[in-house]
C-alpha cells in the first residue's frame, strides 16, 4: 500500500538509498505498523530495529524539515470551515477512534458525541468533519495526522480503538510526538 501510494518500488524502500520519497516510504511504513515489533518492521525495509526506532523518534524533526512532505500531507479539498480550523492555535484534542468497518452513521454519532463530551475541555478534532465519505483510507490518514501533529496538543481514544488500525496508528503518532492522553 505505502509503495503504492509513493509510487516507491519494494525493492527500493529496501535499499540502501536516502533519497526523499523512500525515506518517507519507510517512515509511514513504519507508522502504518503500530504493533509490530520494531525488529519485525527492520526486517521488512532492510534495517536493524534500533534504525527503526531512531527513525521513529525523530520524524517529528523530519515532518518539520520537509516541506514537500508537509505540503504533500496539507489537505488540498477541505471546506474553508475546516481549513479555519487548521488555522487556529495548536490547542486542540483529536478525537482517535474506529472507522472503518462501520457503518457510516453510527461512527459519526460516535465520534459526534464524543465531541459534545469533550467540550469543557477545549476544542476538538473530529476526523468524521475532516474528511470526506469518499476519500480512500490513505488519504484520510495523511489528513488526519497531519492535524494531530501539526494542530493538536491532546489525543482522546473511543473505546474502540483498539479494534482500528487508523487510531492505532494515530496513538502511536501521538506518543512520539509527547501530545497528552485525555481520559474521562
Amino acid at each position: 500500500m505505502v509503495s503504492d501510494y509513493y509510487s516507491v518500488p519494494i525493492s527500493e524502500i529496501q535499499s540502501l538509498s536516502r533519497e526523499g520519497m523512500v525515506v518517507e516510504a519507510r517512515a509511514m511504513f513504519c507508522l502504518l505498523n503500530p504493533n509490530t515489533h520494531p525488529a519485525i518492521l527492520g526486517n521488512a525495509i532492510n534495517r536493524d530495529r534500533t534504525t527503526v526506532i531512531y527513525l521513529l523518534k525523530t520524524y517529528n524533526g523530519y515532518l518539520k524539515n520537509n516541506t514537500e512532505f508537509k505540503k504533500n500531507m496539507k489537505p488540498s479539498n477541505l471546506t474553508s470551515k475546516h481549513q479555519s480550523i487548521m488555522k487556529q492555535n495548536r490547542n486542540h484534542i483529536y478525537i482517535a477512534g474506529k472507522v472503518s468497518g462501520e457503518p457510516y452513521w453510527h461512527a459519526f454519532l460516535k465520534f459526534s458525541a464524543a465531541e459534545k463530551k469533550l467540550k469543557p475541555y477545549g476544542c476538538t478534532i473530529n476526523p468524521m468533519r475532516l474528511c470526506k465519505r469518499d476519500w480512500s483510507w490513505m488519504r484520510c490518514m495523511a489528513v488526519c495526522l497531519w492535524v494531530l501533529v501539526f494542530r493538536c496538543n491532546r489525543i482522546y481514544l473511543l473505546h474502540d480503538w483498539r479494534d482500528s488500525k487508523g487510531a492505532r496508528i494515530e496513538r502511536r503518532v501521538a506518543t512520539i510526538f509527547k501530545k497528552r492522553l485525555i481520559e474521562i
